[in-house]
C-alpha cells in the first residue's frame, strides 16, 4: 500500500497556531494536499454555512414559519440538521503570492483564497502520496472533486458516493471502471476505505470532464480553470466524490445508536491519513490471486470452487472474505455466500444461518448491506452450543440445498471463531459437508509469518496467512453491539422512504390471528396457556415448518405450538408488540410483506433479545416508566444476614 502522510487535517488552509508555538520555528510553506477555494459567480464570498441550503434550488433562507419557526438563528438551524459550520483561519494566507484578498472580503471576515491553480508546495519533505493528489471542494454541492496521478491512494470518510469520473480506481479489492458509481460506509469504528488508482485508459475526453465540472461549479468558480484542465494527463485519474443520503435503516439505527455511524463529524470526505484504515497486507493480495486463479481453471469443471475460511475470533476473517467477494465480483456477476456463524451475521439478523447471493460489492459493515438470503434457518441462538444438534442439521440442510440448486456456482464459506472443544467438532463436520476445494487459514503471527500454499493428496489447496492485527484499524465494537445493530437496521427496514424518520413506536404493526398458526420458545417447555406471555414484547423468528411438526393444543382457545426443534425456513423477523387473547390477535411490527407473511405459519421465540437503547430512548411523553421513574412508599422487611452457600462436592457430581 502506498503510505499517505498528509501533514495537516485543514482542508483548506493550515491551521492557525499561537505566537508562543511559532517561536524558534522556521515559516512552513502553504500546504499541498488542500481543497480549492470557491468564490461564487457575483463576486461574494460565502462560507459552508450560508451555502447548504442552496442544494437543488436557488431560493432564499427560508425566514420563520410554520415548518421552522422553532429555530431561533441559522446556528440553532444547522445544528438541528446535523450541519456544522465551517470556519479557516487566513493567518497563512500573506505567505501565498498568488492569493490575493479584495477588500470586501477582508471587511467581512471571509477567510478563503481565490486561486485553486496549483496545490503543489516547494517542501521537500512532502511524500510522494501528497504530491500526487489535490482536491477541489465545492462546499455548495458537498462535492469534492479530487485528482490522483497514478499511482496514488487516499482514505475515504463518511456515508459517500464516489464516482470514477476519469481513469479506475479499487476499494476493497473491488476495481471500479471508469463512468461507475458506487456507495461507500467508511467510518473509524468499522475500517476506513481506501481507494487506489489502477492503471487504465481513459475512454471519456477532457471536454467530456470539463462539461461535468462547469455542471457542478455553475454556482462557483475557480480561478484558472482551464490551467488544471491541462494538467491532467494520460496517467491522471479524476473522482467525484459527493455526500449520499443515508438509506432509511440506517437513520433508523442512528436514532438509538449513533455511535453506529459515524462518531466524529467531518467536513472533508477523503484525505491521505492511513490511520483507521482497513489495512490490505500483501498475503490478502496473494490469497485473491489464488482465489481468482482457481475460479478461472474451473470454468470446465462440474463443480465451482468452494472456498472456506477459519481462523479465530477477531483474525479479520470477515474483512477477508468481503475483499475477496468483491475481487470475484471484478470477473462474475454474482457469487454465493454461506454464513455459518449466528453470532457475527453478514447479511442478516443474528440466530440464523444462511445462503445469500451476492451480485453487488461489500463496501460497509454487515448492518450497512442486509438482504434478503435465498435461504435461512433460525437456530434460535447467537451460540451454536445452545442447540448443537439443531445447529448441525441447520447448516447440513443449507448445504444440501446449495449442492441441489447450484452445483455450477462459486461458494465462499464464513465460519465461527470457535475452534476448540466442540467448536472443533462443528468445524470438521461442516468441512466435511462442505467439501471446500480451497481452505484459507488466518493464524497468529506467532505461528505464521508470511503466505504459505500447500496441496493436500485430495487436490484440496491449503492455503496459511497471519492474521491481521488488532490495532490495524479495523471494527473495534463489541459482538454484542454489532449484532444489536444489525437487528435494529432489519428493523429500520419498516421505516418508509421519504417519510420523516420514525422511533419503533411509531411503526404500523400487522395483525396477525394465531388459530392457524404455531408458537414455540426454543430452549424451553412453555405450557400452552403462557405462549402468549412468553413471546409478549420479544423479537421473534416467523417461519415456515412443515405440517408434521404441528402440534394442536388440547383448548381450542390456546394456540398450537411445535413439537421439538424443527428446521424451518425463516422468512424473516418482527416484534411482538401487543396480544390480544380475546380474540387471537397478536400484533407484530415487521417489515415483511403481505406475501410473504402468508406463507409463516410458526412464530418462534429464541435468545434473541431486543436493544436496550430501544427501551431507553423511546419518546414517551408525559407517561412514567414502570419500575424507573416512579416510587412507592412501602413496608419492607428488616434485613438479615444470609449465609453463603458453599457448593459441597458429591460423588453424583463430581465422579
Amino acid at each position: 500500500m502506498v503510505k499517505r502522510g498528509r501533514k495537516s487535517s485543514n482542508r483548506i488552509e493550515n491551521l492557525p497556531q499561537s505566537d508562543s508555538d511559532n517561536e524558534g520555528k522556521p515559516e512552513k510553506q502553504s500546504r499541498n494536499y488542500s481543497s480549492s477555494n470557491i468564490k461564487s459567480a457575483n463576486g461574494s464570498r460565502h462560507s459552508m454555512n450560508e451555502r447548504l441550503l442552496d442544494i437543488g434550488s436557488e431560493s432564499e433562507l427560508p425566514g420563520p414559519s410554520k415548518n421552522n419557526s422553532h429555530y431561533e438563528t441559522f446556528e440553532s438551524f444547522l445544528k438541528a440538521h446535523s450541519f456544522t459550520s465551517e470556519h479557516e483561519d487566513e493567518s497563512n494566507v500573506n505567505r501565498c503570492e498568488e492569493n490575493k484578498i479584495d477588500e470586501h472580503e477582508e471587511s467581512t471576515g471571509s477567510k478563503k483564497e481565490k486561486s485553486s491553480k496549483s496545490r503543489i508546495s516547494s517542501d521537500e519533505n512532502m511524500d510522494d502520496d501528497e504530491l500526487n493528489i489535490s482536491v477541489i471542494s465545492i462546499p455548495s454541492k458537498l462535492t469534492e472533486v479530487v485528482t490522483l496521478q497514478h499511482p496514488a491512494s487516499l482514505t475515504l470518510h463518511g456515508y459517500i458516493k464516489v464516482t470514477a469520473q476519469l481513469g479506475s480506481i479499487s476499494i476493497l479489492g473491488y476495481n471500479l471502471q471508469e463512468g461507475g458509481s458506487v456507495n461507500v460506509f467508511s467510518s473509524e469504528y468499522t475500517g476506513l476505505k481506501t481507494v487506489s488508482t489502477l492503471k487504465s485508459v481513459h475512454k471519456s475526453t477532457i471536454e467530456t470532464f470539463k462539461k461535468k465540472l462547469n455542471y457542478l461549479l455553475r454556482h462557483d468558480e475557480i480561478k484558472d480553470l482551464q490551467a488544471y484542465l491541462d494538467s491532467i494527463g494520460s496517467h491522471t485519474v479524476v473522482l467525484i466524490v459527493e455526500k449520499a443520503l443515508l438509506p432509511s435503516p440506517l437513520q433508523f439505527l442512528e436514532l438509538y445508536a449513533p455511535k453506529a455511524l459515524f462518531t466524529f463529524k467531518k467536513d472533508y470526505f477523503c484525505n491521505n491519513k492511513q490511520h483507521d484504515a482497513i489495512d490490505i497486507s500483501p498475503d490478502y493480495e496473494l490469497v485473491a490471486e489464488e482465489v481468482i486463479t482457481s475460479i478461472n481453471h474451473s470454468e470446465n469443471a462440474a463443480h465451482k470452487p468452494r472456498i472456506l475460511v477459519y481462523g479465530p475470533g477477531g483474525s479479520g476473517k470477515s474483512t477477508l472474505l468481503r475483499y475477496l467477494i468483491n475481487t470475484a465480483l471484478n470477473t462474475y456477476d454474482a457469487i454465493y455466500y454461506l454464513d455459518t456463524d449466528p453470532g457475527q451475521t453478514e447479511f442478516t439478523p443474528p440466530g440464523v444461518v444462511s445462503v445469500t447471493k451476492v451480485t453487488e460489492p461489500l463496501l460497509g459493515p454487515p448492518y450497512s448491506h442486509q438482504k434478503a438470503p435465498h435461504r435461512m434457518i433460525f437456530t434460535g441462538s447467537v451460540t451454536a452450543s445452545t442447540s448443537p444438534p439443531m445447529y448441525q442439521k441447520s447448516v447440513e440442510t443449507l448445504i444440501k440445498l446449495f449442492d441441489a440448486k447450484f452445483p455450477h456456482e462459486i461458494l465462499f464459506v464464513n465460519t465461527m471463531g470457535w475452534l476448540e472443544g466442540i467448536g472443533a467438532m462443528f468445524f470438521e463436520h461442516l468441512k466435511k459437508h462442505v467439501n471446500p476445494t480451497m481452505l484459507i487459514e488466518l493464524t497468529p503471527s506467532e505461528d505464521c509469518t508470511s503466505f504459505i500454499k500447500t496441496t493436500l493428496p485430495n487436490k484440496v489447496t491449503c492455503i496459511k496467512i497471519p492474521s491481521r492485527k488488532q490495532e490495524s484499524g479495523i471494527s473495534t465494537y463489541k459482538p454484542k453491539e454489532r449484532r444489536d445493530y444489525a437487528l435494529l437496521a432489519y428493523l429500520g427496514q419498516c421505516q418508509k422512504y421519504f417519510m420523516p424518520i420514525n422511533f419503533l413506536n411509531a411503526f404500523h404493526p400487522v395483525c396477525v390471528c394465531w388459530d392457524n398458526i404455531a408458537i414455540y420458545v426454543m430452549g424451553k417447555k412453555v405450557p400452552p396457556h403462557r405462549l402468549i406471555e412468553a413471546v409478549h414484547c420479544s423479537v421473534v423468528a416467523l417461519c415456515h415448518v412443515h405440517q408434521l411438526f404441528m402440534l394442536d393444543s388440547e383448548k381450542p382457545e390456546l394456540p398450537r405450538t411445535l413439537f421439538d426443534e424443527p428446521i424451518n425456513e425463516c422468512i424473516g423477523f418482527g416484534l411482538v408488540r401487543a396480544a390480544d387473547e380475546a380474540n387471537h390477535l397478536l400484533y407484530i411490527i415487521t417489515p415483511l410483506s403481505i406475501q410473504e407473511l402468508k406463507k409463516v405459519n410458526a412464530i418462534i421465540k429464541g435468545n434473541i433479545m431486543l436493544p436496550s437503547a430501544v427501551f431507553i430512548k423511546q419518546p414517551i411523553m408525559n407517561v412514567p416508566l414502570p419500575f424507573t421513574n416512579q416510587s412507592w412508599e412501602t413496608m419492607t422487611p428488616a434485613r438479615k444476614t444470609v449465609s453463603e452457600r458453599v457448593l459441597r462436592k458429591t460423588p453424583s457430581l463430581w465422579t
